[in-house]
């Protein structure tokens, strides 16, 4: 099955009892990762194909605003039981992730010792701006290699400028863990 055209859900902690917004057709970054071919078992054997990103990926994506404070953003992730989100601008493009390493960076900032408020810290003070992403074709051995190379813990999965999911590397353990 065939899954396309992502939503980015906006998260935030409303301050007036607004329901978030949803942004679609979201630009995807700058590192392409093209997919080596699929590995099918020797002639004759059972093994299924190669698991895709298109099979294993999230297409139900939370998004982080770049204004968004530190503070704001942790709990989020703390609530969706996530370890990182991408990072919007207000036009609705991607423009980096935001990870609770990241997030981290808040305690070890001076400013944190100093008592200044996580609240008056903002998202795009900590996101890192470099973003991986794979065709939905790409196997789950090219994504492996990715989270291994640069030490990552999710890629997106973009067709052409769409976003269409995003794929973490539990998504790619649970799908080994079937596979083989």
């Amino acid at each position: 099955m065939t899954r396309y055209g992502a939503t980015c859900q906006v998260e935030h902690q409303p301050q007036g009892g607004s329901m978030p917004t949803l942004h679609e057709g979201i630009q995807a970054g700058t590192h392409h990762a093209t997919p080596r071919s699929s590995r099918p078992g020797p002639p004759g054997s059972m093994r299924a194909p190669t698991p895709t990103a298109r099979d294993i990926m999230t297409d139900r994506i939370t998004c982080l605003r770049v204004d968004q404070s530190i503070a704001e953003a942790i709990q989020v992730l703390v609530t969706k039981g996530i370890s990182g989100a991408p990072v919007q601008d207000h036009a609705g493009h991607l423009v980096g992730m935001l990870s609770e390493l990241d997030c981290m960076q808040l305690v070890t900032s001076c400013a944190y010792h100093q008592g200044e408020s996580a609240q008056l810290r903002r998202v795009d003070e900590f996101m890192s701006t470099t973003l991986y992403k794979v065709p939905p074709s790409a196997d789950v051995f090219t994504i492996a290699q990715i989270f291994m190379e640069h030490r990552i813990r999710r890629v997106l999965v973009s067709d052409g400028p769409q976003l269409v999911g995003l794929v973490s590397r539990r998504d790619l353990l649970r799908a080994l863990s079937v596979h083989f």
